[in-house]
Parts: structure tokens; C-alpha cells; sequence
């Protein structure tokens, strides 16, 4: 089983993509406390996954939740026009943040992480208390199900 699949069953949009928000910020947080601890190696390592792991996140909104929430609500230059910019934003932090570890520059990655959380968590939070459940709303239960499905195994 790929690290990103969680063996619990997801029944909604909300839960899943909430979900592999905490999982994210599990992952930032042992990136950050390698850094601080000198191991950049391993700090490089996970973040690695971190970065595929969030690239992947930002994929499945994008492609499947995003265009799904815009057919449904009529909206196409709304919330889904902001979350995509941030994600521009978002991305690049990525960048900043992966040239940091690679360069032994603690200082750098930690304004980085600084941005980037100042980016993520109005992001997260309108993703999870608003895009996420409304999208769950617009479906039945068999749509949420096969939505979620396609997320976590793609």
C-alpha cells in the first residue's frame, strides 16, 4: 500500500482531503525537526515526501475536486479562481523551501516554512469549513464514494 492511502474508509470529500491535510503537517513537522536537529539529509528525505505528498493534494483539487465544484455551483470564478492562485503561491514556498535543505541553510528553510504556513492555514481553513463540505453536499453518497476513491488512488 502507497504511504498516501490511509487503510481507514473515507466517506466524504471533507474527511479524506482533512485527513491528508494532518498527514501533510505531520510529515512538515518531522522535516522541521530534523532541520533543527542538523540532519539535513534525513530532513531532505522527508520532505521529499512531504512535496509529492502535497503536489498530489494540490493535483486532486485541481483536476477532480475543483472542476466537479464549479459544474455543480456555477461558480467558476470564485473560491476555486483564489485556491488555485494560493496553490501558485503555495508551490512556489515548495521550491524555497527544497533549495534551503539542499543547501544546509536553516535559516532560509525556516522563513520559508514561515510563508508557507502563513499561506496554508486560511487556505486549509476554507478548504475544510467551506470547498469541502459544500462539494460533499452537492453529492450523494455513491458520488462523495466514488470521488474519494478516485483521490486516494491516483
Amino acid at each position: 500500500m502507497s504511504s498516501h492511502v490511509s487503510p481507514l474508509r473515507f466517506d466524504s470529500v471533507t474527511r479524506y482531503l482533512s485527513w491528508d491535510h494532518d498527514r501533510l503537517d505531520g510529515l512538515l513537522g518531522e522535516v522541521t525537526r530534523r532541520v533543527q536537529g542538523g540532519t539535513f539529509s534525513q530532513a531532505q528525505s522527508i520532505f521529499e515526501a512531504f512535496e509529492q505528498g502535497l503536489r498530489r493534494h494540490i493535483r486532486n483539487e485541481e483536476e477532480l475536486l475543483f472542476p466537479l465544484f464549479e459544474a455543480r455551483s456555477g461558480v467558476r470564478h470564485g473560491p476555486t479562481a483564489v485556491m488555485r492562485s494560493e496553490h501558485r503561491a503555495i508551490e512556489a514556498e515548495l521550491v524555497r523551501m527544497r533549495e534551503a535543505l539542499e543547501a544546509g541553510d536553516a535559516s532560509e528553510y525556516a522563513s520559508g516554512l514561515t510563508t508557507l504556513h502563513g499561506l496554508m492555514g486560511p487556505h486549509n481553513a476554507k478548504e475544510e469549513q467551506v470547498l469541502y463540505p459544500t462539494t460533499d453536499d452537492f453529492l450523494d453518497p455513491a458520488e462523495r464514494n466514488e470521488l474519494v476513491d478516485r483521490m486516494m488512488h491516483r
